[in-house]
């Protein structure tokens, strides 16, 4: 990791500062669209997914000060608090559900086939690395010219240097040398984003 990550606070470990009201406003922006999209993944209505939203980052902002690096990796304790309160939320409504169908009343049915605690682990993982990947993506894009991230997707896809040079009318060098740079550029980026997000 260079010097400059080693001398600063990640955005992490200042969100734990409940003082530091920007640094928390931040984290909310990196990941309330995470635990979005996680949610649609786990196949949750959009009406149930903003309320169990709001409940998380409740509870991340609650605990996240307790939160210690040394005893469990940030996803892992993230995994976890998400995980519980998907199931915690969903038990709860069961309950309701039990208690309001013995009074004849139609109540909307919780979703079935919420993942096991495996199942949801392997989700939560290639969901972060996509979600990274695709935010590492989107802050690097104006670095460069719309041709060099085209020819970065298209190798991606495991199109050919000679194709994507005759597509784009230049020499197989000026492919492989846009693409190694959006490349090394991408990769310093996700290691940027996983400083401020994971440590």
């Amino acid at each position: 990791m260079s010097e400059n990550y080693r001398t600063r606070n990640s955005l992490l470990m200042r969100a734990k500062n409940p003082k530091d009201e920007q640094a928390w406003e931040e984290f909310v922006r990196y990941y309330k669209a995470f635990i979005i999209m996680l949610l649609r993944q786990m196949k949750i209505s959009q009406h149930d997914g903003e309320d169990l939203t709001q409940a998380i980052l409740v509870k991340i902002w609650k605990k996240l000060e307790t939160f210690d690096p040394k005893k469990a990796k940030f996803r892992t304790w993230l995994s976890t608090l998400i995980r519980n309160t998907v199931y915690n939320h969903w038990s709860a409504q069961e309950s309701r559900s039990r208690a309001t169908r013995k009074h004849g009343d139609f109540v909307r049915e919780s979703p079935t086939g919420l993942p096991s605690s495996p199942e949801f682990d392997v989700i939560f993982q290639q969901e972060w690395e996509a979600y990274l990947a695709n935010m590492a993506k989107q802050n690097i894009k104006d670095d460069f010219k719309e041709r060099d991230m085209d020819i970065f997707e298209m190798s991606l896809r495991n199109e050919s240097t000679a194709d994507i040079a005759e597509k784009y009318g230049v020499n197989a060098s000026t492919v492989t040398r846009s693409r190694n740079n959006v490349r090394d550029r991408l990769i310093q980026e996700i290691r940027h984003l996983r400083f401020e997000l994971e440590l």
